[in-house]
């Protein structure tokens, strides 16, 4: 099997923000939740998982969320269900 596939997270899919916790580690943080605009290639992050979800990297532009995001990409957390692979 090929392990470098496109990964992807589909439209309407919940992400959480991060925090930034112990030896300067980012963590999930469940207060702060984002919405895909829609589907969107993502970057898995090399970190571990955390509470049940993955960090993945993503363009800001398919994210929808109250927070406001000055950056072009933004790290979130999801669910590994919900990453798919092309």
């Amino acid at each position: 099997m090929y392990s470098a596939r496109t990964k992807m997270v589909e439209k309407n899919t919940v992400a959480y923000g991060s925090q930034l916790g112990h030896y300067n580690f980012y963590y999930p943080d469940r207060e702060i939740e984002f919405t895909f605009a829609s589907d969107a290639i993502v970057k898995i992050m090399n970190w571990s998982e955390q509470g049940g979800l993955v960090a993945v990297l993503v363009q800001s532009s398919f994210l929808k969320s109250k927070e406001n995001i000055s950056s072009k990409t933004h790290i979130v957390w999801v669910n590994p269900s919900v990453i798919r692979s092309y």
